[in-house]
């Protein structure tokens, strides 16, 4: 719960104040946050920035972290009721705000609803001219499987800005082919380390489903990069071959993201292996709502295995309230 003792007088000091406060109330009671623990977390979140709101120390930093919390939570109404707050006072986000709504749209593919906000942010002036925009709107074409505009809208970025190492390792991860993303860490090599190459390109061979030998040629194990090692992981196949290396990853002191769950639980071949990488991942704290549907799918269409899932439901209620497992949890139901 936000008790804050020391007295914020700034816009960053109270947008850093939400981070600190938001990784500790939300993250670290250890499970799953399940629908009442986001409801409480985001009555607790709201009630911080209204407080904060009244003392005046409110600015754009703020209102962008503000708006970041409630979309990881799930509220987008709140995130969009945060941004109304602000123009109602004769004002607008900053290009932040803008590009935490713009990535929220390329996640959903909303090609819609990204093309309606860039009008917005170019109506109002604001400098879009940025390769963190650009890298959202690359995301947003990806995810809406419009791959044939990926090169053209990588070109027109350059003309508009200069890239960083961020843009040129999105765009690298969209290449339909690994010599097509070793061509690109050729041309821009003065602008990515070694390191940020070989995560980029093991982003590309997890895409293209390459075999983990054929993928080991980029995999470096003295880096500690999650996203480096989670991507390699993917490269993987067999129930095995995913065991160890999450075991070495324990070992190297590399941190587990909750996808290299979800890729071994979509690669077990019984309901006994899948139900054990989700315990693993339980006992880790990496359970969220993506790891337990998708064990709740391979339960019921897979595995054919009811108790187990109306098991797995009766523990997580919170799965009624998600749509990807709405119509699973309706059938299990009707048994």
């Amino acid at each position: 719960r936000p008790n804050r003792q020391l007295v914020i007088r700034s816009d960053s000091a109270a947008a850093g104040w939400i981070k600190t406060w938001f990784k500790t109330a939300y993250y670290s009671d250890g499970r799953t946050a399940g629908s009442a623990d986001k409801q409480e977390s985001t009555r607790q979140l709201l009630g911080a920035y209204n407080k904060l709101r009244a003392e005046g120390v409110v600015g754009d930093m703020t209102r962008a972290v503000v708006i970041r919390k409630l979309l990881d939570l799930g509220e987008y109404s709140n995130a969009m009721a945060v941004k109304t707050d602000c123009e109602s006072g004769g004002r607008h986000l900053c290009i932040h705000g803008y590009t935490t709504f713009l990535k929220f749209y390329a996640g959903k593919g909303n090609l819609k609803d990204v093309h309606r906000l860039w009008r917005e942010v170019v109506e109002l002036g604001l400098d879009w001219r940025t390769p963190h925009f650009f890298a959202s709107f690359l995301k947003a074409y990806q995810k809406a499987g419009m791959m044939q505009h990926i090169d053209r809208l990588f070109r027109v970025a350059l003309s508009y800005t200069n890239p960083d190492f961020k843009l040129v390792a999105t765009y690298i991860g969209m290449q339909r082919t690994l010599r097509e993303g070793e061509q690109i860490c050729n041309e821009f090599k003065t602008l990515l380390s070694d390191a940020a190459t070989k995560e980029a390109l093991m982003l590309l061979c997890a895409r293209l489903s390459t075999p983990s030998q054929k993928a080991s040629t980029f995999f470096d194990p003295s880096l500690k990069s999650p996203y480096l090692w989670a991507h390699y992981l993917a490269c993987h196949t067999t129930t095995d071959e995913i065991t160890a290396l999450l075991a070495k990853m324990k070992v190297s002191g590399v941190r587990i993201l909750p996808g290299c769950y979800t890729h071994a639980i979509a690669r077990s071949a019984t309901d006994r292996e899948a139900i054990r990488f989700y315990s693993e991942a339980y006992n880790a704290s990496l359970a969220n709502p993506g790891v337990t549907c998708l064990l709740l799918e391979r339960l019921v269409n897979d595995f054919h295995n009811e108790k187990m899932a109306k098991l797995l439901v009766s523990r997580h209620p919170e799965l009624r309230g998600v749509k990807r497992a709405r119509q699973l949890v309706g059938k299990l139901e009707g048994c």
